[in-house]
């Protein structure tokens, strides 16, 4: 009887090692299929992720592209009209140049009909020298004024169409995909890749942004580009008005006086 129990006992305690070894046996292939799946489900989704990103990079390369010709176009467009009005500005100059040395030359003829003395001819001359003198001044300090003033806007309109930050973002960007593909051909993961990448767009864009703010200092530059003009033109015509006025005075001087003795 005692050994009929201790057998009892024993199978009962063999039965239940075995039943613990079991569940250990399985779990152990479970997991090393699990594993597995999980690796496949990985690659999987590493090989999704390339496809689709490069996909994307393709596609927005291409937007780039458009945008970028959009802006040339504008930009063409801009600096045509530009052109064209700076154009019609130099000839109306030129036009306006011409009749005010047209009225000079009758007036000067007109002096020298009057002029009657040596001393009023002499006084005449010196008045033609002297307002020809003075014209040619201003008008070599108005046109520098004019040449200076549309080199700063020139400089303005560039920062405001921020077209060199515009290339060296999409620059950046594709540089940033073309690293993010290799890095997918390579094997890198996914999630590193993706940091990589919008960390790089990230600065790309703050790069952008950097760029775009100075826009927001355009108006204060084109005041500031008038002011300057105005000023040197002002001191040009004040400096003008002060050596006529000079010059009236000497050759009126030289009428009076002949107008003196005569009486």
């Amino acid at each position: 009887m005692m050994k009929m129990d201790f057998d009892a006992r024993y199978f009962g305690v063999l039965l239940v090692a075995v039943a613990c070894a079991m569940p250990v046996a399985v779990s152990a292939k479970d997991i090393s299929s699990v594993r597995q799946t999980v690796g496949e489900r990985q690659e999987n989704r590493q090989d999704a992720f390339c496809e689709r990103f490069s996909e994307r990079a393709a596609q927005a390369a291409t937007a780039a592209d458009t945008i970028q010709a959009s802006i040339d176009k504008r930009q063409d467009g801009r600096e045509a009209r530009l052109n064209e009005s700076r154009a019609k500005r130099n000839e109306a100059l030129d036009d306006a140049r011409s009749e005010a040395d047209q009225r000079r030359s009758e007036m000067y003829q007109n002096l020298e009909n009057a002029a009657v003395t040596d001393e009023q001819k002499a006084a005449v001359k010196r008045f033609k020298e002297t307002v020809e003198a003075a014209i040619q001044t201003r008008r070599s300090t108005v046109d520098a004024s004019i040449a200076s003033f549309r080199s700063d806007v020139d400089g303005i309109t560039s920062r405001r169409n921020a077209l060199a930050a515009v290339s060296a973002f999409q620059s950046a960007v594709q540089t940033a995909s073309a690293s993010a593909k290799n890095a997918c051909a390579n094997g890198t993961d996914a999630l590193t890749v993706r940091a990589t990448f919008r960390s790089a767009i990230q600065a790309a864009r703050q790069g952008l942004v950097s760029e775009r703010n100075k826009t927001t200092e355009a108006g204060t530059q084109m005041d500031a580009a008038i002011a300057k003009r105005r000023a040197a033109i002002v001191s040009a015509v004040e400096a003008f008005r002060y050596q006529l006025d000079q010059a009236r005075i000497e050759l009126q001087a030289a009428f009076n006086e002949t107008e003196r003795e005569d009486l």
